[in-house]
């Protein structure tokens, strides 16, 4: 009984470390085109980590590519956006609301004048307007 109780502490270290190898981290890109035309500057925070102000010309885009472990994580992707007038906070991806519909792991964007869209299979979808 003595050697089962201190192996005891072993075992359980074994088995989380091998419950959490199961855990499977799941990369995603994100991709903003900017369809505006004025720059448009895009200051974004990735699973909470401030990532920087970085403009987009007229008909550019900039790509994000992030890991994340937890699948119950629900806001990965924040972005604040701004071109002359147009100004919002946009949540960019959000894994609840965009595990499905950003087809492999693949978050598209486009920024026009009357809004964000987001490409769903191949279609651009209104999304979200300007605040």
């Amino acid at each position: 009984m003595k050697s089962f109780q201190f192996n005891l502490p072993i075992i359980f270290l074994l088995l989380t470390t091998y419950s959490c190898s199961l855990v499977q981290s799941i990369q995603f890109r994100l991709k903003i085109t900017n369809e505006l035309t004025n720059t448009l500057e895009t200051h974004c925070t990735l699973k909470g980590v401030d990532i920087g102000v970085f403009p987009i010309q007229p008909g550019g885009m900039n790509g994000y590519s992030v890991n994340y472990d937890n699948p119950r994580q629900s806001t990965i992707a924040t972005c604040a956006l701004d071109s002359g007038k147009l100004h919002g906070k946009f949540v960019m991806f959000d894994n609840i609301r965009d595990s499905q519909r950003c087809g492999n792991n693949r978050c598209e964007w486009y920024v026009k004048n009357d809004g964000l869209y987001l490409d769903i299979q191949g279609k651009q979808v209104f999304q979200f307007r300007w605040n």
